[in-house]
């Protein structure tokens, strides 16, 4: 719609529901600043923002729930004897692409909002990202989504609830997908593949936290590696 286009600025028309359209603002590199009312639908889509090399700052509208499509609707085949393969699931769970802001070169920090989903890619090469902060619906965060985010110091996710998945009206918004996550993810986010590659600055990471209960679902292949300032998980 307005790739590669000179903007500078932009604001969502209130007429405007629906942001799940692929590449809406992909190159532009002059665009800085981005303004969203909170009634745009759920998901922000394939590619919207992905390098928009001068954008410094994003609020995630309140409706916005995911970064990029899941991939269909369930889980295919884990379901094995009525009971579903966690690996499996995580695998479904995390393989979606989103490249939503990838590329972003001039975001430097970002609060997720109402986002549970962080699809893959999502903030790939995001060079100048410092924080990262969840909200409190956080389950999944995608393969490679914010892998050679090299600037990044700190990802905090204490304030995800460890039982919000049981909001019978979120489940029933979201369907079968949202079961499954309710399934693996009701105590815990799961990290995809590669999910923080190459955060070379990254220096602490605090998970979910109930007394002295750290709450993690699965960790992926790689999902920290190459983070050689990490010094600290709480």
């Amino acid at each position: 719609m307005f790739a590669n286009s000179g903007l500078v600025e932009f604001s969502l028309p209130a007429s405007v529901t629906n942001v799940n359209v692929e590449g809406v603002f992909y190159g532009c590199a002059n665009l800085a600043t981005v303004t969203m009312h909170d009634n745009v639908g759920s998901t922000l889509g394939l590619k919207f923002f992905m390098n928009c090399a001068s954008l410094n700052n994003f609020t995630f509208p309140a409706s916005i729930t995911r970064l990029g499509e899941i991939v269909g609707t369930n889980a295919g085949d884990t379901n094995h004897n009525g009971v579903i393969d966690p690996i499996e699931v995580t695998k479904f769970l995390t393989n979606g692409d989103s490249y939503a802001f990838a590329g972003c070169t001039s975001l430097e920090s970002i609060t997720l909002g109402n986002v549970y989903w962080v699809g893959a890619h999502a903030f790939e090469g995001c060079t100048a990202l410092k924080t990262v902060t969840s909200g409190i619906y956080l389950s999944v965060i995608g393969d490679y989504a914010f892998a050679g985010c090299t600037a990044l110091e700190t990802a905090d996710f204490s304030a995800t609830k460890t039982t919000w998945l049981n909001n019978s009206a979120q489940q029933a918004e979201q369907g079968l997908v949202y079961d499954q996550i309710q399934y693996y993810s009701r105590c815990s986010t799961e990290f995809g593949q590669y999910a923080f590659a190459g955060c070379t600055s990254l220096t602490y990471v605090k998970f979910i936290k109930s007394g002295s209960q750290l709450y993690w679902g699965t960790l992926g292949t790689g999902a920290f590696s190459g983070c050689t300032s990490l010094v600290s998980i709480t």
